[in-house]
């Protein structure tokens, strides 16, 4: 898997970093190996204002995994935001995320999410597309992650839930 540290990953050389700060992944971001799902590293915590997929060349997928957290924190009104742009291709975060602000689902994508979102609280507005949520035990002693935390779920008109769907991997 690409690792989200290295700068050569980027187009521009730049890290999406920091509060505020979309990450975007398209055709071009990593910049390279187009062909095929993309799986991305979470190396480190790296706090975003959002995430931002889409594809609109191929049905290339994006996967971005790990243990460290993504903290989503953005002051923008409604606050931090993931985008799935695309209903042709799949999305999915199995790295935990944590915020204060929650975020709100948009696009006509699915997102799918089966990392531990337990520090994560505000609420989740799903605006457009499918956010799909599968538990996954993350010990052998069976305790499982929380990919939607304790939070309320708000759908808007057109959007859809799905509760333990298996992902696409």
């Amino acid at each position: 898997p690409y690792s989200w540290g290295d700068v050569g990953n980027w187009a521009n050389g730049t890290v999406a970093d920091g509060a505020n700060n979309i990450a975007t992944f398209t055709s071009t971001t990593p910049n390279s190996n187009t062909t095929g799902d993309i799986s991305i590293n979470m190396d480190a915590p790296h706090t975003l204002g959002g995430l931002f997929f889409d594809n609109q060349t191929t049905s290339t997928g994006w996967f971005i995994g790990g243990t460290n957290a993504i903290p989503l924190s953005n002051s923008a009104p409604g606050g931090p935001t993931i985008t799935a742009n695309s209903a042709a291709i799949n999305s999915l975060i199995s790295a935990p995320l944590a915020g204060s602000q929650g975020f709100t689902l948009n696009g006509p994508g699915p997102l799918y999410l089966t990392g531990d979102a337990s520090s994560l609280t505000g609420g989740i507005t799903v605006s457009g597309g499918t956010l799909s949520a599968t538990q996954y035990s993350t010990t052998g002693g069976g305790n499982t992650n929380q990919p939607l935390g304790s939070n309320t779920i708000t759908l808007k008109t057109g959007s859809t839930l799905q509760l333990g769907a298996a992902p696409p991997v």
